[in-house]
């Protein structure tokens, strides 16, 4: 058929020519896709689902486990937060250095 038709999406008419191709329903790329996103909810959702299952994979990965001596001053610095205790710079220069 050539001639004018309606776009399937819009509603905006639309030179339908069939010169050795499909015939066009839409006006243009957008109402293409627009009109493709519904009819093929079902397997771009799966697709979806897939690749964010596969970025959580890629993205648990599990951290390096602490030593014992780097759990302990964890430990030691929450205990003395929560007491209000507070080591300033100099302090803290002298403890790393002590450590080392």
């Amino acid at each position: 058929m050539v001639g004018p038709i309606q776009c399937a999406e819009c509603g905006q008419e639309v030179i339908a020519t069939t010169a050795g191709r499909y015939k066009r329903r839409y006006c243009s790329p957008r109402c293409r896709a627009c009109a493709y996103c519904p009819t093929h909810r079902a397997g771009l959702t799966d697709r979806q689902r897939e690749r964010r299952a596969q970025r959580r994979g890629e993205l648990a990965v599990d951290p390096v486990p602490l030593s014992a001596k780097e759990a302990a001053m964890i430990a030691a610095s929450a205990e003395a937060m929560a007491r209000g205790d507070y080591l300033t710079d100099a302090e803290l220069d002298t403890l790393l250095a002590r450590e080392a």
